[in-house]
């Protein structure tokens, strides 16, 4: 007989050995060791930081003092080595023939006991440059067999053909400045032995490799080798192979094995050959001793003394908190289930009879017999109506799924300064001097911000900075054009030149079009006779990078970059040919649904659709417009996500039905709003298929390869978050061909973004937890109730913000409405849990089961099984049923291999036989079984099959 939970098992004649599959028990295999899982209490917590405290501070006084101990003499020589006729052209200096030697003394202040480490220390210098780093083969520092593998030593890898060894930059730029010592006419040997690491000797610089044409070429960059010494022997090129991870660094040169003393003067001989004056960089001679902790460096000792005094300061405040208002403690025992893992015997004796066991098998059968609820699923049903009555009754919980309901039938979208600067700029028709929306004019003149910006509130992130002085000098050049808002007009000069360098900051994620809109209202503001504070070295710098990347993108024709221009025609205002643009004008008479684009048409073009979408717009917000209209659909889509992603989509099945009704009409009539946004129609696809609806995959067809999303706008600016949509359409239907591939390159499309992810502002670190969500747990491998449980807990559903040429809010997607009513469901549905929990426990004692030595206590993976699922409330008997399923299954299971004779099995075989012939006249039974699967257990069970 075969099982669903555990393996195979058969009645075998007497004295004959029963094989098992089952592992030899022990506590360790089934996880019953003992754990700890401390109670985190008041009193636990302070004694933790008073501990921490006086552990840490006594740590960091012995640190600090040891840091203190070392002595050091720090001179920095590279401009005090430069005559001071050529101090104005160091350069020439250092690259000029002749010795470059200086004297220098130097006064020892404390004794230094030997050894004396010398050091040579580098400032500005980037070891750790990435083209730097790579340019060097460590197989060709350790075999001579591989010398002429040079191809990642680029520039530095041959020549004349031959090959260079050490090959690369990295070898290629070793530091050559010396040092020699004396005290009192005495010379002071340098050791230079045994500065390297032992294994770097050893093993990655081998003993038979030796320098060739090294150096020999142009230009020379640093010192030369010796020819006759193998690789190993040459230790200063070992260690300064080693690269640094920091610009500033040390590096060994040497050890004076004499001790130094008090009112020493050393005498020292520089030979100042090495070129960091091209770079600004600095060199340092360093001489130094070690303590037990190794050179100078306070910050581990600081670093104690600030933990531990921390620790100390909120041991004291918690003991004073405690003692002066104490709370009451609950009962941990709430804390965690029951255990309920009690541990099986390997093989039991027969004083429990197949009647035993079938006895809870009938029961569980005998209860959906009867046409009637268990009485604990008739008692979570009596609860269940309470609680749904109790709710209806509850006016803030009714007045929360109000708002969602409105939420879901009207879009809410942030509206946008920048957008409204441009429809403010379109001139009247009858009159060039007079705008054509003074609504929006006066808008701008009120809502300005304190500190002189326009844009969303809440913008001091540093990553929004260049959203906002893109929207602010649109308002300037708005206020300006029709000589109104004097005062408005210098507060938002004096912000952008207090920001001013968040322009050329390239850490800063720009809005789409940023290159070339911002410096195409620079020039706007140049023939408005307005002085933008930026500096001309700047202005003229954008300038330049706009032109040469258009004169660029111009030799390489793509519909996408066409696609971008038009997209950014506020920005370049040189596309005159009318044309090209009105291949992306949409029935509403719009180009890409963008009233920045639209206005900036219709001044250049007068196009009578232009003017159409911009009344109509400003008919419907009045006086101030978002930056993307019509965006209805996307809005409520990415709301149902949303409600469904938290698991509280069962409270709005009429309205989700509604919209998707909808949506899917929109779909069959091919409409715009749908087709021609791309995250739109992937998050349609996405949702219509999930639901039922017959939806073809031709609007997405394009998409199936990288290239048709390359012909794209949104391929040519990078648009991760459309990739991202894609690939979880893909995902809903894989068994589609063109889907696999779709799925395939939007995976490595996204894989590729997160390992060369450098964006940094608050909605970017949410777009990428929803990626790396996405590749880690894909819609056929996830749980329902898990997936509800990490959204809530990393927080990347409360994102709201979207970034096209500006920033904008979708107040639908994110409200503390929805994220209140997600966390109260879940944990109405975690006591409703807990509850059937606590029966079930009681049912398994009420019925003896956990008696029975020879099964496995399965109840909690048994119930979590299902739960992870089905977890709503109203599925109460589901769970049940599947919690006892489970675990009367694995206790047939577990008797069939371990627990019964082969009299007791037939006798069960026989018993079991017996409910089948029932259950194929039994109605009940049959609504929940097909007949077909009833015959095949027949079968199975009568060794048929």
């Amino acid at each position: 007989m075969s099982s669903t939970v555990g393996g195979g098992g058969s009645a075998e004649p007497s004295g004959v050995k029963k094989t098992s599959k089952r592992p030899k028990y022990s506590k360790f295999t089934q996880q019953e060791l003992p754990a700890c899982k401390p109670i985190l209490t008041p009193r636990w917590v302070i004694l933790t930081f008073l501990v921490a405290g006086v552990v840490f501070i006594p740590l960091g006084v012995i640190c600090l003092f040891a840091s203190q101990g070392v002595v050091e003499i720090v001179y920095r020589y590279d401009t005090d080595c430069v005559p001071p006729s050529s101090r104005n052209n160091m350069v020439a200096y250092i690259q000029g023939e002749g010795d470059k030697i200086c004297n220098r003394t130097l006064t020892v202040t404390k004794p230094m006991k030997h050894p004396v480490y010398v050091y040579y220390q580098l400032e500005n210098f980037y070891q750790n440059h990435r083209r730097y780093v790579k340019s060097r083969n460590d197989a060709q520092l350790r075999s001579p067999s591989e010398e002429r593998d040079v191809k990642t030593c680029a520039p530095e890898d041959n020549v004349g053909g031959e090959p260079i060894v050490p090959c690369g930059l990295v070898a290629w730029s070793l530091f050559n400045d010396t040092y020699s010592f004396s005290r009192n006419s005495q010379q002071l040997p340098v050791n230079k032995k045994d500065i390297s690491w032992k294994s770097d000797r050893e093993h990655k610089f081998g003993k038979n490799v030796f320098p060739k044409n090294f150096q020999t070429g142009a230009p020379i960059g640093g010192g030369t080798l010796n020819i006759s010494k193998p690789l190993s022997e040459q230790e200063d090129l070992i260690v300064w192979m080693r690269t640094a991870a920091l610009p500033t660094f040390r590096k060994l040169y040497g050890k004076i094995e004499t001790d130094l003393h008090a009112g020493d003067t050393i005498t020292v001989l520089l030979q100042n050959n090495y070129n960091t004056y091209s770079f600004n960089g600095q060199k340092k001679l360093v001489l130094s001793t070690t303590s037990w902790l190794g050179g100078r460096n306070d910050f581990l000792g600081i670093a104690y003394l600030t933990v531990g005094s921390i620790c100390l300061f909120l041991a004291v405040t918690f003991a004073v908190l405690y003692l002066v208002k104490p709370r009451q403690l609950g009962d941990p025992s709430y804390l965690s289930f029951p255990d309920i893992f009690g541990s099986y015997g390997r093989q039991s004796s027969s004083c429990y009879d197949a009647v035993s066991v079938a006895s809870g098998f009938s029961m569980s059968i005998n209860l959906r017999f009867s046409g009637c609820s268990s009485p604990i699923s008739a008692t979570l049903e009596k609860r269940l109506e309470a609680v749904d009555q109790t709710r209806a009754n509850n006016v803030s919980f009714e007045q929360t799924k109000d708002k969602i309901r409105k939420m879901l039938d009207k879009v809410e979208l942030s509206v946008s300064a920048y957008d409204t600067s441009w429809v403010a700029m379109v001139p009247s028709p009858s009159s060039q001097n007079a705008p054509l929306f003074p609504q929006c004019l006066k808008w701008l003149l009120k809502n300005q911000h304190e500190d002189g910006s326009w844009g969303l509130d809440n913008h001091d992130h540093q990553s929004l900075k260049k959203d906002v002085l893109s929207s602010t000098l649109a308002s300037i050049l708005a206020l300006k054009k029709w000589g109104t808002g004097e005062r408005q007009i210098n507060k938002g000069l004096q912000f952008i030149e207090l920001n001013s360098a968040s322009v050329t900051d390239e850490t800063i994620q720009k809005p789409a079009g940023f290159d070339i809109i911002f410096p195409g209202m620079i020039e706007y503001a140049r023939d408005l006779n307005l002085a933008i504070p930026l500096g001309s070295e700047v202005v003229d710098a954008m300038i330049r990078k706009r032109d040469l990347d258009l004169k660029c993108d111009s030799e390489r024709f793509s519909k996408g970059r066409e696609a971008y221009l038009a997209y950014v025609l506020e920005g370049t205002r040189n596309l005159k040919d009318w044309d090209l643009i009105v291949k992306y004008q949409r029935k509403n008479g719009s180009l890409f649904d963008s009233p920045a684009t639209t206005a900036a048409a219709f001044t250049q073009f007068g196009n009578d659709g232009c003017l159409r979408y911009l009344c109509s717009l400003l008919q419907k917000f009045e006086a101030a417009v978002p930056t993307v209209y019509p965006f209805d659909q996307y809005a409520r889509l990415s709301l149902i996500v949303t409600l469904e992603s938290l698991g509280i989509d069962r409270d709005f099945k009429t309205e989700i039905k509604s919209i998707l009704d909808e949506t899917y009409r929109y779909w069959l009539r091919g409409d715009e709003e749908i087709c021609l946004e791309l995250a739109t129609c992937a998050l349609a696809f996405r949702l219509l298929l999930a639901h039922g609806y017959d939806v073809s995959y031709d609007p997405l067809k394009p998409f199936a390869e990288e290239s048709g999303f390359s012909d794209t706008m949104e391929g040519y600016v990078k648009n991760t978050f459309s990739v991202l949509e894609l690939f979880k359409a893909a995902q809903s239907y894989p068994h589609e061909s063109a889907l696999k591939k779709q799925c395939s390159w939007t995976k490595q499309y996204l894989e590729m973004e997160l390992s060369n992810w450098l964006k940094t502002s608050v909605r970017d670190k949410y777009l990428k937890k929803e990626v790396e969500d996405a590749l880690a747990f894909p819609s056929y491998a996830s749980l329902e109730r898990s997936d509800h449980r990490r959204k809530l807990l990393n927080g990347s559903v409360v994102e709201n913000t979207r970034v096209t040429k500006t920033l904008y809010r979708l107040h639908n997607i994110c409200s503390s409405d929805i994220l209140k009513l997600a966390v109260d469901d879940f944990n109405f549905c975690q006591s409703i849990h807990r509850e059937e929990m606590e029966r079930l426990d009681r049912w398994i004692v009420e019925n003896r089961l956990q008696e029975l030595k020879f099964a496995r206590q399965k109840l909690a993976y048994c119930y979590f099984s299902g739960a992870v699922t089905l977890f709503s409330p109203e599925l109460s008997d589901a769970r049940i049923s599947w919690a006892k399923g489970g675990v009367l299954t694995t206790v047939v299971d577990d008797f069939f291999d371990v627990g019964g004779s082969k009299e007791e099995l037939e006798n069960l075989i026989h018993l079991v036989e017996k409910y089948i012939d029932l259950a194929l006249s039994s109605e009940p039974f049959l609504c929940l079984f097909p007949r077909k699967s009833i015959i095949v257990l027949r079968l199975q069970i009568s060794g048929g099959i």
